[in-house]
């Protein structure tokens, strides 16, 4: 029996409140009136809404999609609903049995648009509630209250629903959990309004906003002070080289000079000197800010925006003490704000004007403007958003309290808009894209994490809980890690040790907060709820409505043509059911959902083209052989690779230290503790510290089958839990590795974070049981894995990481070839004995 909105007057909704559980006691010989029956049967109706609301949710179980009528003609007043079942926040089942088709020009909330004569864009939502309806009457056959023996009552209740709709309701935030922010140290820097991190080196360069600045040298290991250096004037800008060698800071002029000049500080130095005989003037500067960015190709630009002129410098700016000026590139406009490179830095991206992005192409020198923000936007700040998807921006606008969301790719495109609490001054976006942390500053300063993973998933999306920073903060830096941000604030200037850093930790794994958040208490609504079906955007009166298409339809051209469509997945909340969570951990067990891949294999030929015409036919001279060609695409020559080992390849190898033919090492940490590990070294320094860690990318597997396993045919093998370090190894005169008797390497010690010629896999007893069953001989054989695709070494090119032929040094390469290949699967295997 289904009901809509303007149904009979008997529907009845329960309220959701229940009390203490009392059930009847039974005996003998007791007397049963119309009060026991009626509270047995609430008792077990209310101990099953108990179990729905507490320990399944509430939301669309399956079914209920909206649809448009059948019939073209009553789209304008008619949506279909079909056969499904939901639970709503009281714990009712809510279950359609039959398609119904409901007029939705009979809800109120539609009849309200049309008495007003509204022609103004809404937001239609189609939702269900549940209804009790009481039924069959029959005679009263007795009645405490009365002789009346004409009297009926209901003899039952009808559990059944009613489709209703909701005009313009404030959309529900998705349950995305918010990084946790805390506020740890400060590092004591008076006024410090600008900071640029360089992450290889473990500096980071704090600059203050007095004049003169001064600007300082901080270790990121502890947070001291390494030097320091006075400037000339206020700082403009700043910006430090690819290697971490050079400093660049644009500073005011000093009289009688007018235009912004550039200085290049060796940060190697003691006092961080000028590396130029004297400081580089920036072209038709006077009076204009200035922004820095400096390229993969390690040659530095910038935009002075009071003339839109994009300028680059020579690659021989932190080589040669007197280099040439800046060519420009191109002149993007006057005005513009901001400046940010692509990931590969083949564009460059500067806001303005109006609600405008212009893309500038770096080798062509063309502009390409991208305008997809809304007509009022007025964009102040930009992040590039990397991840192992295509380059995406965020955008703040300081003046409407919005962040942006924009997809670069196939073209430019707005992926999705949050509203913020305060005024955005900046802005980072976390390695890996997931999170953007704003910075915000009115009367104080503050930081909100937004979660683009959201945005991409076109969800409600609410900023986090704003985080109060220090007074008059100014910029955001984050750690390559995205675990911590370094937020400089300026304070009081007229106190002469005001201000400083703040040091602001994160935490993004806050899922396990999830199982606790309950200790607050149990979910609850008063009334049941319309469980949302369906959302209808841009709806006006009369509109035509359809189902969404593929690709979705031009919503501009939907407004001229008087259609709103239906999206089946906007406000609906689901619950999937036990069935459908199982079939989903099966498929992220089959398939996983990590992060890119290696590079997948050539595709298909494809068709043949059409024959060519018949050539003339040459003449019959053979020249002499020219010179020897250059090498093929992708083949390198002197790519690190892997050159020694602490073990043999498939050979029975000792568990113990000191033996020869053992495969583990005693590593000396910088501590002074020794643990024993597993030592792979390399011809050249690789970035161990950045690119190489345990779990990804170092693996160490193990046997881990069961009988069953064993009796089925499956060899199960495992990653073990460690940790990775970079190491010192020990070089002969020609700087080869050194190693033993037995081929192996048998000494290391730990070195600085950092790149390093060696890398351990330490095998510590006391954090995981596991290594020291390995180091007793209680593993049979051991599995070693090294991603050469993700070891990238000091010049950023990947290691030629592939066991060919099992041979040292690796790679992917004909046998005595000078040439290879970057990246490559290294594996490697041997099995265990103890030290008899």
């Amino acid at each position: 029996m289904a009901h809509s909105h303007n149904g009979t007057a008997q529907l009845t909704c329960p309220a959701c409140n229940y009390g203490s559980f009392t059930r009847n006691n039974y005996f003998t010989g007791k007397l049963l009136v119309e009060r026991d029956f009626t509270d047995e049967t609430r008792f077990h109706m209310e101990k099953l809404r108990h179990h729905e609301q507490l320990l399944h949710g509430w939301g669309v179980v399956c079914g209920l999609k909206v649809k448009p009528h059948p019939n073209e003609a009553c789209r304008d007043r008619f949506v279909c609903v079909e056969p499904g079942s939901a639970v709503d926040c009281c714990g009712h089942d809510i279950i359609v049995s039959e398609e119904q088709c409901v007029d939705i020009t009979r809800f109120p909330e539609i009849k309200a648009l049309k008495s007003s004569n509204d022609k103004a864009p809404h937001k239609l939502q189609i939702c269900v509630r549940f209804r009790e309806c009481p039924t069959e009457d029959i005679p009263v056959l007795y009645d405490d209250c009365g002789c009346d023996d004409t009297k009926c009552a209901p003899n039952r209740i009808l559990e059944s629903y009613e489709i209703g709709v909701m005009v313009d309701s404030p959309d529900e935030t998705e349950p995305f959990h918010t990084p946790k922010l805390q506020w740890e140290n400060s590092i004591g820097v008076a006024h410090a309004a600008r900071a640029v991190l360089h992450d290889a080196s473990h500096r980071l360069y704090v600059l203050t906003a007095d004049d003169p600045a001064t600007v300082y040298q901080i270790s990121t290991d502890n947070h001291a002070t390494v030097t320091s250096r006075t400037l000339p004037a206020k700082v403009v800008a700043q910006a430090v080289s690819n290697d971490g060698k050079h400093l660049y800071v644009v500073v005011e002029p000093t009289a009688p000079a007018t235009l912004r000049q550039l200085h290049v500080l060796d940060t190697t130095q003691t006092g961080m000197p000028d590396f130029n005989t004297d400081p580089l003037d920036l072209p038709n500067s006077s009076g204009s800010d200035v922004t820095l960015a400096v390229a993969p190709d390690g040659r530095l630009l910038a935009l002075v925006s009071s003339t839109g002129d994009v300028l680059r410098w020579p690659a021989d700016l932190d080589t040669n003490a007197t280099p040439v000026a800046p060519e420009v590139v191109k002149n993007i406009g006057a005005g513009l704000a901001g400046f940010t490179l692509s990931g590969d830095g083949k564009l460059a991206f500067a806001l303005g004007p109006g609600n405008q992005i212009q893309s500038l192409d770096l080798s062509a020198a063309t502009v390409n403007p991208i305008a997809v923000l809304p007509a009022g936007a007025k964009p102040s700040s930009m992040a590039l958003v990397s991840s192992t998807a295509p380059d995406m921006l965020a955008v703040t606008d300081q003046t409407n309290l919005f962040l942006h969301l924009i997809a670069l790719t196939p073209t430019a495109s707005l992926v999705g808009s949050v509203t913020l609490d305060h005024p955005p001054v900046g802005l980072v976006a976390a390695p890996g894209g997931h999170w953007a942390y704003v910075l915000e500053k009115d009367t104080d300063s503050f930081v909100q994490s937004v979660s683009l993973d959201g945005l991409v998933q076109h969800l409600a999306v609410a900023p986090g809980e704003a985080f109060k920073v220090g007074n008059d903060s100014r910029q955001i830096v984050i750690t390559g890690s995205g675990t911590r941000l370094y937020i400089p604030f300026v304070d009081d200037v007229t106190q002469p040790a005001a201000g400083g850093v703040a040091i602001i930790e994160i935490s993004e794994a806050s899922c396990p907060e999830i199982l606790w958040r309950h200790l607050d208490g149990c979910p609850h609504c008063d009334v049941p709820d319309c469980v949302v079906l369906a959302t209808i955007e841009n709806y006006h009166l009369g509109d035509r409505i359809e189902e969404q298409t593929d690709p979705p339809a031009d919503p501009a051209q939907d407004a001229t043509d008087k259609i709103a469509r239906i999206d089946n997945r906007k406000g609906r909340r689901l619950l999937p059911s036990t069935q459908v969570l199982t079939e989903l951990v099966e498929c992220l067990l089959e398939h996983g959902a990590g992060g890119a891949g290696t590079q997948g294999l050539p595709g298909a030929p494809g068709a043949k083209g059409d024959k060519g015409d018949k050539g003339d036919k040459g003449d019959s001279v053979v020249g002499p052989a020219g010179p020897k060609g250059d090498p093929g695409p992708g083949l390198e020559e002197g790519l690190t690779r892997i050159e020694a080992l602490s073990w043999t390849h498939n050979r029975e190898q000792i568990a113990a230290t000191g033996n020869p033919n053992s495969f583990a090492v005693e590593v000396t940490l910088l501590t002074g503790a020794k643990i024993p590990g597993l030592v792979i070294g390399f011809t050249a320094d690789v970035q161990v510290s950045k690119t190489i860690d345990p779990d990804h990318v170092f693996q160490v597997l193990v046997d881990h089958s069961n009988a069953d396993d064993a009796q089925r045919g499956l060899a199960c093998r495992c990653a073990i839990r460690g940790r990775t370090v970079p190491v010192k190894l020990n070089l002969d005169a020609q700087g080869k590795i050194v190693v033993n008797a037995a081929g192996h390497i048998d000494t290391a010690s730990e070195a600085p974070a950092g790149d390093a010629r060696g890398v351990a896999f330490l095998l510590d007893r006391q954090l995981f049981p596991i290594a020291g069953e390995i180091l007793a001989g209680k593993v049979n054989d051991l599995w070693i894995l090294l991603r050469g695709d993700f070891v990238l070494d000091s010049k950023g090119k990947a290691v030629d990481a592939e066991f060919a032929r099992s041979e040292l040094p690796t790679g992917d390469r004909p046998n005595g070839s000078l040439f290879g290949v970057q990246g490559g699967l290294f594996e490697s295997w041997f099995t265990v004995k103890a030290q008899g």
